[in-house]
């Protein structure tokens, strides 16, 4: 690991409330607790779904209630100036470096413009670099407009992620890193055997996510021989468009997961099926990671580097139903294949996709930040 002259203070940032951005920022601010030449602290959202596992962090911390409903981004803004005001003054009294962002929400997008001084840098992660289909809104496009011209750099969890950040023109400077895994920690998994009986998906189910390729695979699988259960864990506009005879296919479990139950549905799982159309990379793969379920994906964006720097799961040859029926057979074919598969998910779990090594990537980014504004001055 690289050295430096100097330690830096970074405060890790995010005040979502669910969904993978608070298991981001509390695995960031963990991770780069156990590294040297830092010194970290925490802000977050005190109603959070995570927020009793930051509050048990050994770091300074500063938490803001936040909203949640869309009524409550505007009917709760003189509690945002209240904390912002009380994040300037927790930035200056604690000697913060660098601010980073593992991801975006639209109050903490605007509350770095009015509370980081100036001489307080700022990375910001992209793990979009454009918006998919159905999953765009007027407050993402603004929320995203802020945290990006704020930024000194940016740190992206692809490859694919940062070409497209490139090609866009983009000219702030940027760290890749990976997507780490979200394990259980009280539930440590192991690798796993077959047969394979259920193929599921997880997650809101938006038309990018290719659920007519999986209905369909499912289909073709039966009509093969494969007697296979297909749940589709989640809800989503993308339920209503399949058609009655592809909507039969699957076994609809709709509703909200809490955070806590993620790895349990996943681990539920023998295959996580990853159809998509496009994809920056996947937080679902990162826990299928964890639990030693091996996956199939689309031969897409950051899942292709997912998968074939894990080596614990397999690509579909084309982005059809017939080529993702193809794949998921051949691992329900080949038991050792797929013992292989799980086992190189721990693997890459416990070493190539650990936070530690988040921790480093991005302590090193932190340090480099520093060096590229001191060289444009």
């Amino acid at each position: 690991m690289t050295t430096y002259a100097s330690p830096v203070t970074v405060l890790v940032i995010h005040w979502g409330q669910s969904g993978a951005g608070p298991r981001l920022a509390h695995g960031m601010a963990r991770a780069l607790r156990e590294v040297s030449d830092v010194d970290v602290a925490f802000s977050y959202a005190s109603n959070a779904d995570n927020a009793s596992a930051s509050q048990d962090l050994d770091v300074p911390q500063h938490s803001i209630r936040t909203y949640r409903s869309k009524l409550g981004v505007i009917t709760g803004l003189p509690r945002l100036v209240v904390g912002v005001i009380g994040l300037r003054r927790f930035i200056r009294s604690h000697k913060i470096d660098v601010v980073v962002s593992p991801m975006f929400s639209i109050w903490q997008s605007l509350a770095v413009h009015v509370a980081l001084p100036r001489s307080v840098l700022y990375l910001a992660s992209v793990h979009d670099a454009v918006a998919h289909p159905g999953d765009g809104s007027m407050a993402w496009a603004v929320a995203t407009r802020l945290d990006r011209s704020r930024a000194d750099g940016f740190i992206v969890y692809s490859e694919a992620v940062e070409a497209q950040l490139i090609e866009s023109g983009v000219a702030k400077p940027i760290w890749r890193t990976i997507h780490p895994v979200f394990a259980r920690e009280d539930s440590p998994s192991a690798v796993r055997g077959g047969p394979v009986r259920v193929i599921g998906m997880f997650g809101r189910m938006l038309p990018y996510k290719g659920l007519d390729i999986f209905a369909d695979a499912i289909r073709i699988l039966r009509e093969r021989g494969f007697e296979v259960d297909a749940p589709v864990v989640g809800d989503g506009p993308a339920l209503g468009t399949l058609s009655p005879e592809l909507r039969q296919q699957i076994r609809s479990v709709p509703g909200w997961v809490d955070d806590g139950q993620v790895n349990e549905v996943v681990a539920s799982f023998d295959v996580l099926a990853l159809p998509y159309i496009e994809a920056s990379q996947s937080g679902v793969l990162a826990v299928a990671l964890a639990e030693g379920v091996p996956t199939v994906v689309t031969p897409v964006g950051g899942l292709v580097e997912q998968v074939e720097q894990t080596s614990a799961g397999l690509l579909a040859s084309e982005v059809t139903s017939e080529a993702f029926a193809d794949a998921l057979e051949s691992l329900i074919r080949d038991p050792a294949k797929y013992e292989c598969l799980s086992a190189a998910a721990k693997a890459a779990a416990d070493g190539a996709f650990s936070w530690a090594r988040v921790g480093r990537d991005v302590l090193n980014a932190t340090h480099e930040v520093r060096m590229h504004e001191r060289a444009a001055r």
